[in-house]
């Protein structure tokens, strides 16, 4: 059967799910439409193989209309009844599953139906509920807020119309929330304007909330402490001792912060230490890794998380550079079914090869990398980036000059990188190039020419691999 809308959402049902819509569908408070009963059923007995070849529409029809002639409007009419179905069971039971939104609705009808002697408690039950069930985070704010409003217009309205401690409350889970999200975002969208061609600085009220959470960050909740210092980092405007500091708040927190929220924060103290490494801090790398194996246990690669692709590579380069070989090689083995199943084996075979490259397999390495074709472009970069240290390896001087024109013209052509991006690679290519050049020359000329290489790689302050270029050019004495 043809994939629809219907078919691919109710394969994502498990069996436990399926049996609950079954009920769902048999319920005459939602509808009373017989042939969709028998439709789903028929349907049902394929769960959740509708996609097969075997599995046909026509076959279907003739179980709920035995011995009438096929029609596809018919059909398209029974399609859209279950799916509207589908679409509402999956509604309901999410809000059944949300012990706090049963209760605010429960709260609602009250009010609705002017039965307010029961109101007060319903409000209480109701917090009950957010603070048992949600983390702290926006979601717990907001929610509180909503909470807080009700219960102030309910006391004004109906017990003491002099109340004026719960506006007070009000508008603390207000501020809260207003506060985290601006951090939030701000965070997001100053991390994408130091990659990409974007220009936060016009973001309302940021700097001002910044600036209030800075002077009053001992009396917030954790979580606004946490993304204050996020945001420091970010910036890279506040002291030296706040990755330290986020990084004991995000740990003291694991069983209270969303899970979100954690690894939004581990995400932006590694990119933290990835620019604070491309600066010449050698020592941030050390500490990137340890941050990663910690975030790899909060869920970093087994949720739907962005960008998952970049942080295996990081991972990999990470435990590559630190020379953990045998823990790199169980981490490619162990994880790399994490990745989305159209760059798999891309990845995989990249990650191998930046193994073998490594360990100076370079035949090794250069069969994987032949496997290996990449659009995204930083595994295109890092593709170059092996390939070249490959040509070196191997004293390969035409595959190598020819590959450095290959590798500045994909940089140049890359528009949506700014600059800042670009330059530590560029200086990697003119170095690297530099080093190879003064391995052909007289031995009583690579002394001085190797003195000058080294004192540049030295003041470059933006520059990948300075470790392996730092190796190369030692070992061309």
């Amino acid at each position: 059967m043809k994939p629809t809308k219907l078919t691919e959402v109710l394969s994502q049902l498990g069996h436990a799910e399926l049996k609950k819509f079954r009920k769902f569908v048999h319920s005459p408070y939602f509808h009373q439409h017989k042939d969709t009963i028998t439709f789903f059923e028929a349907l049902a007995k394929y769960h959740p193989h509708y996609h097969e070849e075997h599995v046909s529409i026509e076959a279907i029809y003739q179980e709920v209309f035995p011995g009438l002639e096929y029609e596809d409007n018919k059909a398209r009419t029974l399609r859209k009844y279950l799916l509207k179905l589908l679409l509402s069971f999956m509604s309901v039971d999410l809000f059944m599953n949300t012990p706090h939104e049963v209760e605010k609705y429960q709260t609602k009808s009250f009010l609705e139906k002017s039965i307010s002697k029961f109101v007060r408690k319903s409000l209480e039950s109701q917090k009950k509920a957010i603070t048992h069930t949600i983390r702290e985070g926006s979601q717990l704010f907001n929610e509180l807020y909503l909470l807080e409003s009700n219960s102030f217009q309910f006391s004004i309205q109906y017990e003491n119309r002099w109340e004026t401690s719960s506006a007070l409350a009000t508008l603390i889970r207000l501020d809260h929330f207003f506060i985290l999200e601006k951090l939030i975002y701000g965070c997001a969208f100053y991390t994408y304007g130091s990659i990409f061609k974007i220009d936060p600085s016009d973001l309302f009220l940021i700097q001002e909330v910044v600036a209030h959470c800075v002077s009053n960050i001992r009396t917030l909740p954790d979580i606004i402490q946490a993304y204050t210092l996020a945001f420091q980092l970010v910036k890279d405007e506040g002291n030296p001792t706040d990755l330290d500091d986020l990084s004991q708040i995000v740990r003291a927190n694991q069983e209270t912060f969303d899970k979100q929220d954690i690894i939004n924060i581990y995400v932006i103290m590694l990119n933290h230490c990835s620019l604070s490494y491309r600066k010449g801090n050698t020592a941030a790398l050390a500490k990137m890794f340890q941050l990663y194996k910690e975030v790899i246990t909060c869920g970093l690669l087994s949720d739907n998380y962005p960008n998952l692709h970049h942080h295996f590579k990081n991972i990999v380069t990470l435990g590559l550079k630190l020379k953990d070989y045998q823990w790199t090689d169980t981490f490619i083995e162990e994880w790399i079914h994490t990745m989305a199943e159209d760059t798999r084996a891309d990845i995989y075979h990249y990650s191998r090869a930046n193994l073998y490259t490594h360990t100076r397999q370079y035949a090794k390495a250069l069969q994987e990398l032949q496997k290996a074709t990449f659009i995204d472009p930083f595994y295109r970069i890092g593709y170059y980036t092996l390939l070249f240290k490959i040509h070196f390896e191997k004293n390969e001087e035409e595959a190598l000059l020819a590959l450095i024109n290959t590798y500045r013209t994909y940089l140049r052509r890359r528009s949506i990188l700014t600059e800042e991006r670009k330059l530590p690679y560029k200086e990697f290519i003119r170095l690297g190039k530099d080093i190879f050049q003064a391995k052909q020359e007289e031995p009583s000329n690579r002394n001085s020419l190797s003195q000058q290489i080294k004192e540049e790689i030295q003041s470059t302050s933006s520059l990948v691999e300075k470790e392996w270029l730092l190796e190369k050019l030692e070992g061309i004495h």
